[in-house]
């Protein structure tokens, strides 16, 4: 027999005789399954780019993006720090990479982009195709760490999005 506890309109329609109120209990009860597994799973990623951050030498601040832009979890150590525009500027140089190595070069898909800056030096990497890994380093930063602990984090990340 089918399970339908993921759908609570499948399950409701399935049962017919059911009340409005007990469809309203069943969808609240979705509703509420679902944010407890958000909530694990965002208290999963915060622990997973905190770790990140706190192992690599000259680590500032290490967040997820959407490719759409958009910033999905975030650990910094300084407050001064605009995560939001990194992921937005992350996502366009990724984006961007992509298209030039895919396309242009028949170079295959773009995994990794590093960008070294006087004041700052962003590593990034794809954790799925909507998603990705930013890491931001002093400009002293140790880039071979963070690349080694950036792989890392990432099986974990492909877990919990996945």
């Amino acid at each position: 027999m089918r399970d339908f506890s993921d759908n609570p309109l499948e399950c409701a329609a399935l049962h017919s005789s059911w009340t409005e109120d007990q469809i309203l209990w069943q969808a609240q009860t979705h509703m509420a399954m679902v944010k407890i597994r958000l909530d694990c799973n965002s208290v999963e990623l915060d622990n997973i780019l905190s770790n990140l951050v706190l192992s690599v030498d000259g680590a500032i601040a290490a967040a997820i993006g959407g490719m759409d832009g958009l910033l999905v979890e975030q650990f910094s150590n300084e407050s001064k720090l605009d995560l939001s525009s990194i992921v937005a500027e992350h996502s366009n140089l990724l984006r961007n990479a992509s298209i030039a190595y895919q396309g242009s070069l028949d170079a295959g898909n773009v995994s990794e982009v590093l960008i070294i800056s006087q004041k700052l030096i962003g590593y990034t990497v794809q954790i799925t195709t909507d998603f990705f890994l930013t890491l931001t380093l002093e400009p002293n930063g140790n880039i071979g760490k963070a690349r080694l602990m950036g792989d890392l984090a990432l099986k974990s990340l492909r877990e919990v999005l996945s």
